[in-house]
Protein backbone atom coordinates (compact mmCIF):
# COMPACT_ATOMS: atom_id res chain seq x y z
CA UNK A 1 0.00 0.00 0.00
CA UNK A 2 2.99 1.85 0.65
CA UNK A 3 4.33 1.81 -2.67
CA UNK A 4 7.46 1.54 -3.62
CA UNK A 5 8.40 4.80 -3.93
CA UNK A 6 7.80 5.75 0.00
CA UNK A 7 11.69 4.14 0.56
CA UNK A 8 12.00 6.48 3.39
CA UNK A 9 8.39 6.23 5.41
CA UNK A 10 9.25 2.64 5.44
CA UNK A 11 12.89 3.49 6.50
CA UNK A 12 11.55 5.80 9.45
CA UNK A 13 8.55 3.20 10.29
CA UNK A 14 10.37 2.24 13.61
CA UNK A 15 11.14 5.45 14.39
CA UNK A 16 8.11 7.13 14.90
CA UNK A 17 5.68 6.42 17.81
CA UNK A 18 1.80 6.63 17.92
CA UNK A 19 -1.55 6.88 19.91
CA UNK A 20 -5.00 8.25 19.90
CA UNK A 21 -5.14 11.91 21.17
CA UNK A 22 -9.02 11.83 20.13
CA UNK A 23 -11.68 10.11 18.44
CA UNK A 24 -11.15 9.83 15.04
CA UNK A 25 -7.47 11.82 15.75
CA UNK A 26 -4.25 10.04 15.38
CA UNK A 27 -0.92 11.46 16.95
CA UNK A 28 2.74 10.28 15.67
CA UNK A 29 5.55 12.29 16.92
CA UNK A 30 9.35 11.40 16.67
CA UNK A 31 10.71 8.84 19.45
CA UNK A 32 14.17 11.02 19.25
CA UNK A 33 12.12 14.02 20.91
CA UNK A 34 9.91 14.81 24.06
CA UNK A 35 6.30 15.04 22.75
CA UNK A 36 4.74 18.18 23.14
CA UNK A 37 1.25 18.36 24.88
CA UNK A 38 -1.04 17.24 22.30
CA UNK A 39 -4.11 19.03 23.89
CA UNK A 40 -2.26 22.65 22.59
CA UNK A 41 -2.40 21.53 19.17
CA UNK A 42 -5.78 19.94 19.07
CA UNK A 43 -7.84 23.24 18.20
CA UNK A 44 -5.72 23.77 14.99
CA UNK A 45 -6.91 20.51 13.54
CA UNK A 46 -11.04 20.85 14.83
CA UNK A 47 -13.43 22.57 13.38
CA UNK A 48 -12.44 26.03 15.12
CA UNK A 49 -8.95 27.34 14.72
CA UNK A 50 -7.95 29.28 17.36
CA UNK A 51 -5.54 32.01 14.94
CA UNK A 52 -5.61 33.55 11.94
CA UNK A 53 -3.11 31.77 9.64
CA UNK A 54 -0.41 33.96 8.15
CA UNK A 55 0.29 31.82 5.48
CA UNK A 56 -2.35 30.31 3.49
CA UNK A 57 -2.27 28.67 0.38
CA UNK A 58 -3.76 25.70 -1.88
CA UNK A 59 -6.01 24.30 1.06
CA UNK A 60 -2.71 24.40 3.46
CA UNK A 61 -2.50 26.70 6.35
CA UNK A 62 0.42 27.79 8.18
CA UNK A 63 0.15 28.92 12.13
CA UNK A 64 2.72 30.37 14.58
CA UNK A 65 2.33 29.71 18.11
CA UNK A 66 4.05 29.88 21.42
CA UNK A 67 3.58 27.13 24.24
CA UNK A 68 5.09 27.01 27.81
CA UNK A 69 7.77 29.46 26.23
CA UNK A 70 8.84 27.39 23.40
CA UNK A 71 7.98 28.51 19.37
CA UNK A 72 6.29 26.15 16.74
CA UNK A 73 5.33 26.23 13.20
CA UNK A 74 1.88 24.11 12.42
CA UNK A 75 1.53 23.38 8.98
CA UNK A 76 -2.41 22.26 8.32
CA UNK A 77 -3.04 20.50 5.24
CA UNK A 78 -6.74 19.94 4.56
CA UNK A 79 -8.68 17.29 2.17
CA UNK A 80 -12.18 18.13 3.00
CA UNK A 81 -12.37 21.24 0.41
CA UNK A 82 -10.12 20.49 -2.13
CA UNK A 83 -11.49 20.82 -5.99
CA UNK A 84 -10.28 17.68 -7.22
CA UNK A 85 -13.15 14.89 -7.88
CA UNK A 86 -12.01 12.06 -6.50
CA UNK A 87 -10.39 13.98 -3.23
CA UNK A 88 -12.41 11.58 -0.50
CA UNK A 89 -10.90 8.68 -2.40
CA UNK A 90 -7.63 9.79 -2.41
CA UNK A 91 -7.88 10.42 1.31
CA UNK A 92 -9.46 7.13 2.21
CA UNK A 93 -6.70 4.51 0.06
CA UNK A 94 -3.38 6.73 0.13
CA UNK A 95 -1.21 6.50 3.37
CA UNK A 96 0.33 8.12 4.82
CA UNK A 97 -1.20 11.33 5.02
CA UNK A 98 1.08 14.42 4.00
CA UNK A 99 1.78 15.54 7.47
CA UNK A 100 2.50 11.81 8.38
CA UNK A 101 4.86 11.35 5.21
CA UNK A 102 6.47 15.06 5.34
CA UNK A 103 7.62 14.05 9.30
CA UNK A 104 9.21 10.67 7.53
CA UNK A 105 10.92 12.17 5.34
CA UNK A 106 12.19 14.89 7.81
CA UNK A 107 13.62 12.17 10.14
CA UNK A 108 15.05 10.12 6.84
CA UNK A 109 16.99 12.88 5.97
CA UNK A 110 18.02 14.06 9.09
CA UNK A 111 20.05 10.22 9.13
CA UNK A 112 21.23 11.02 6.28
CA UNK A 113 23.07 13.53 7.27
CA UNK A 114 20.30 16.64 5.76
CA UNK A 115 19.53 19.34 8.32
CA UNK A 116 16.12 20.08 8.62
CA UNK A 117 13.86 21.86 11.50
CA UNK A 118 13.12 19.87 14.22
CA UNK A 119 9.70 18.27 13.84
CA UNK A 120 7.45 18.05 17.09
CA UNK A 121 4.61 16.38 16.30
CA UNK A 122 1.44 15.11 13.27
CA UNK A 123 -2.20 15.08 14.18
CA UNK A 124 -4.49 13.30 11.62
CA UNK A 125 -8.14 13.85 11.64
CA UNK A 126 -10.39 10.89 9.78
CA UNK A 127 -14.11 11.08 9.52
CA UNK A 128 -15.63 7.36 8.60
CA UNK A 129 -12.04 6.47 7.29
CA UNK A 130 -11.52 9.20 5.36
CA UNK A 131 -9.00 11.67 6.06
CA UNK A 132 -10.41 15.24 6.48
CA UNK A 133 -7.00 17.84 7.96
CA UNK A 134 -3.07 16.59 8.97
CA UNK A 135 -1.31 18.56 10.60
CA UNK A 136 2.20 18.74 10.80
CA UNK A 137 3.94 20.89 14.11
CA UNK A 138 8.08 22.02 13.80
CA UNK A 139 9.88 23.45 16.24
CA UNK A 140 11.07 27.15 15.83
CA UNK A 141 14.25 27.59 14.55
CA UNK A 142 15.71 30.88 15.30
CA UNK A 143 18.38 31.55 12.52
CA UNK A 144 18.02 33.80 9.18
CA UNK A 145 16.13 32.72 5.90
CA UNK A 146 19.33 32.36 2.84
CA UNK A 147 18.17 34.92 1.24
CA UNK A 148 18.33 37.35 4.22
CA UNK A 149 22.05 35.47 5.24
CA UNK A 150 23.21 36.52 1.43
CA UNK A 151 22.35 39.63 1.67
CA UNK A 152 24.37 40.40 5.42
CA UNK A 153 27.06 38.38 4.71
CA UNK A 154 30.01 40.73 3.75
CA UNK A 155 32.65 38.52 2.72
CA UNK A 156 33.76 36.57 -0.15
CA UNK A 157 34.76 33.15 2.03
CA UNK A 158 31.35 33.29 4.04
CA UNK A 159 29.24 33.39 0.32
CA UNK A 160 31.77 30.02 -0.68
CA UNK A 161 30.95 28.22 2.54
CA UNK A 162 27.48 29.02 2.57
CA UNK A 163 26.81 28.36 -1.34
CA UNK A 164 28.99 25.20 -0.78
CA UNK A 165 27.04 23.85 2.16
CA UNK A 166 23.88 24.28 -0.28
CA UNK A 167 25.01 22.79 -3.20
CA UNK A 168 26.01 19.47 -0.48
CA UNK A 169 23.24 19.68 0.82
CA UNK A 170 21.04 19.27 -2.51
CA UNK A 171 23.33 17.03 -3.89
CA UNK A 172 22.73 14.20 -0.37
CA UNK A 173 19.47 14.63 -1.17
CA UNK A 174 19.48 13.40 -5.31
CA UNK A 175 22.27 10.72 -3.83
CA UNK A 176 19.62 9.10 -1.55
CA UNK A 177 16.85 9.72 -3.99
CA UNK A 178 14.82 12.90 -2.36
CA UNK A 179 13.51 15.30 -4.64
CA UNK A 180 13.36 18.59 -2.46
CA UNK A 181 10.74 20.39 -5.47
CA UNK A 182 10.79 23.97 -5.10
CA UNK A 183 14.78 25.18 -5.30
CA UNK A 184 13.96 28.19 -6.72
CA UNK A 185 13.07 30.03 -3.71
CA UNK A 186 15.66 30.47 -1.28
CA UNK A 187 13.22 31.26 1.72
CA UNK A 188 12.88 27.79 2.07
CA UNK A 189 16.13 27.17 3.53
CA UNK A 190 17.98 28.58 6.82
CA UNK A 191 21.26 29.05 7.86
CA UNK A 192 23.28 28.99 11.10
CA UNK A 193 25.18 32.13 10.98
CA UNK A 194 28.11 30.44 13.36
CA UNK A 195 28.70 27.57 11.11
CA UNK A 196 27.13 28.33 7.86
CA UNK A 197 25.34 25.31 7.75
CA UNK A 198 22.09 24.78 5.63
CA UNK A 199 18.85 23.80 7.08
CA UNK A 200 15.33 23.04 5.38
CA UNK A 201 12.30 24.77 6.30
CA UNK A 202 9.88 23.60 3.99
CA UNK A 203 9.59 19.93 1.90
CA UNK A 204 8.04 19.33 -0.48
CA UNK A 205 5.32 16.68 -0.06
CA UNK A 206 5.38 15.07 -3.31
CA UNK A 207 7.26 11.24 -3.67
CA UNK A 208 10.70 10.34 -3.91
CA UNK A 209 11.70 10.64 -7.47
CA UNK A 210 13.87 7.89 -9.04
CA UNK A 211 14.06 8.61 -12.29
CA UNK A 212 17.32 10.48 -13.48
CA UNK A 213 15.43 13.63 -15.14
CA UNK A 214 14.85 15.11 -11.71
CA UNK A 215 18.38 15.22 -11.10
CA UNK A 216 19.12 16.95 -13.57
CA UNK A 217 16.43 19.11 -13.78
CA UNK A 218 16.79 20.32 -10.18
CA UNK A 219 20.57 20.52 -10.54
CA UNK A 220 19.81 23.13 -13.69
CA UNK A 221 17.50 24.92 -11.71
CA UNK A 222 19.46 25.10 -8.51
CA UNK A 223 22.64 26.51 -10.47
CA UNK A 224 20.62 28.85 -12.80
CA UNK A 225 18.82 30.47 -9.38
CA UNK A 226 22.58 30.59 -7.32
CA UNK A 227 24.51 31.95 -10.67
CA UNK A 228 21.65 35.16 -10.69
CA UNK A 229 21.64 35.46 -7.39
CA UNK A 230 25.59 35.75 -6.95
CA UNK A 231 25.99 37.89 -10.27
CA UNK A 232 23.13 40.46 -8.23
CA UNK A 233 25.53 40.45 -5.23
CA UNK A 234 28.25 41.23 -7.76
CA UNK A 235 30.38 38.62 -6.32
CA UNK A 236 33.94 37.43 -8.66
CA UNK A 237 33.90 34.44 -10.43
CA UNK A 238 30.55 33.23 -9.08
CA UNK A 239 30.23 30.95 -12.48
CA UNK A 240 33.60 29.57 -11.62
CA UNK A 241 32.92 29.14 -8.06
CA UNK A 242 29.76 26.93 -9.05
CA UNK A 243 31.11 25.01 -11.67
CA UNK A 244 33.82 23.88 -9.28
CA UNK A 245 31.03 23.08 -6.92
CA UNK A 246 28.45 21.29 -9.15
CA UNK A 247 31.35 19.25 -10.94
CA UNK A 248 32.16 18.08 -7.55
CA UNK A 249 29.28 17.11 -5.78
CA UNK A 250 26.91 16.30 -8.70
CA UNK A 251 29.17 13.96 -10.39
Amino acid sequence: MLGWLNGYVRETRDQIEKEKAKPGITAYWPKSVDIPQIEDFLPFIEEDEPKEPFKSKHKRKLFYTEISDAGYYVKKFSYRYSTRLFAPVRGLFFFPSVAHHLLAKMIFLNKIGVRTVQPALVLERRYRGVKVESLLVTEELKAPHLNEYLNEVKTSEGVRKVVENLVKTVSLMHNNRVHHGDLKNFDNFMVDPETSKIYLLDLDERKTKWLPWWRWHDRKVLYRTLSKRLNNKEFEEADKLLDTLFDKYFC
